[in-house]
This record gives structure tokens, C-alpha cells and sequence, in this order.
């Protein structure tokens, strides 16, 4: 399994096991936009944004804002630019 993928897999899990992981959608969101999945994407950059208006995380709002807005001005050919770098967010699954 790539880099991608495995990021996209621990995402997925991190979101079966805590469906309210708002950086679990942020993630999936970005490793998608990778992918030039689209409309996956956007579905998960808008959980994200949702988990993060009722969290009140203005910081990550505000970014998962501008990731939609370069969303509706490119056709994710690979890249997703946060900050002006390419953006992939790992963070490691703690089990109960």
C-alpha cells in the first residue's frame, strides 16, 4: 500500500471509530483532493467544516473554508495548497 492510501485508510478508520474526528474529514478531504476525487472531497471538507462550526475551531473553519473555495477554482489535478505547500495531514488511531 502507497503513502496515499495508507493515509486514506487511516482516515476511513479514524472515522469508524469517531465519526465527530473533525482532522479525520479534514484528512480524507486533502488525501482525496490528492487523488482528484472531487466530490469526495467536498463531501468531507464540508463535515469537516460542519464538526468545526460546532466545536467553535475558528482556525480550522477558516481553512477548510479556503480548501472549498480552491475546490470551485480548480479540477484538483493533485494538488491541495494550504499555506502555499502541498497538504497531508498524518495522525496516528489511539484504540480505547
Amino acid at each position: 500500500m502507497g503513502q496515499i492510501e495508507s493515509v486514506l485508510a487511516d482516515a476511513d478508520e479514524a472515522i469508524r471509530l469517531n465519526s465527530s474526528f473533525t482532522a479525520a474529514y479534514d484528512t480524507r478531504g486533502n488525501t482525496n483532493a490528492l487523488l482528484g476525487r472531487t466530490e469526495e472531497t467536498k463531501a468531507d471538507f464540508q463535515k469537516a467544516l460542519e464538526l468545526a462550526e460546532r466545536d467553535h475551531n475558528q482556525n480550522l473553519k477558516t481553512e477548510i473554508e479556503q480548501s472549498l473555495e480552491e475546490l470551485d477554482d480548480t479540477n484538483l489535478e493533485g494538488n491541495v495548497n494550504r499555506s502555499g505547500g502541498q497538504s497531508i495531514v498524518q495522525f496516528t488511531l489511539i484504540k480505547p
